[in-house]
């Protein structure tokens, strides 16, 4: 909303880049939590345009007075859009769950550091600047999981 109200008024829309997440599990809003497409497709769209925690803390109230409590699938949903806004933030421009290691890749121009990873148990390797490989235990690819660490990572102090 704020930047169509910037837009509206000619001044630089600040634009967040897209951020492509691939966890190998499915982040949705179950068909039987909110039935009517319409709504479904509504609720996608708000999820997609959130700018930050407290938009999707919004959506995520919203759901819960009008749905009822939030479905294991549809946090995750928020979860991940959280981390695709705050990854975005670090220049990222995929992260890739591929067997134990989850893959980073980097904006040209970024900078990552291996401190942004030091509060992760793993094994960081960095063989270019745009590519980071955190290899985890087996253990931490369960979806809740995944998206705790994932969280952790990119957290906003």
């Amino acid at each position: 909303m704020a930047n169509a109200v910037r837009k509206l008024k000619g001044e630089p829309v600040e634009e967040i880049p897209r951020v492509n997440i691939d966890l190998g599990f499915a982040a949705y809003i179950p068909r039987d939590y909110i039935p009517i497409d319409r709504r479904r497709l509504d609720v996608y769209r708000k999820i997609a345009v959130a700018r930050g925690e407290e938009d999707l803390r919004q959506i995520s109230g919203e759901l819960t007075d009008v749905y009822g409590p939030i479905p294991q699938e549809v946090q995750w949903l928020c979860d991940m859009a959280l981390v695709r806004i705050r990854a975005a933030r670090r220049q990222v421009k995929s992260i890739v769950a591929s067997g134990r290691d989850l893959i980073f890749s980097f904006s040209d121009d970024a900078q990552p550091q291996g401190g942004l990873f030091a509060s992760v148990k793993g094994r960081l390797r960095m063989p270019r600047p745009d590519k980071a490989y955190l290899t985890l235990n087996e253990s931490y690819f369960e979806p809740a999981t995944l998206l705790g660490v994932l969280r952790k990572v990119f957290r906003e102090d």
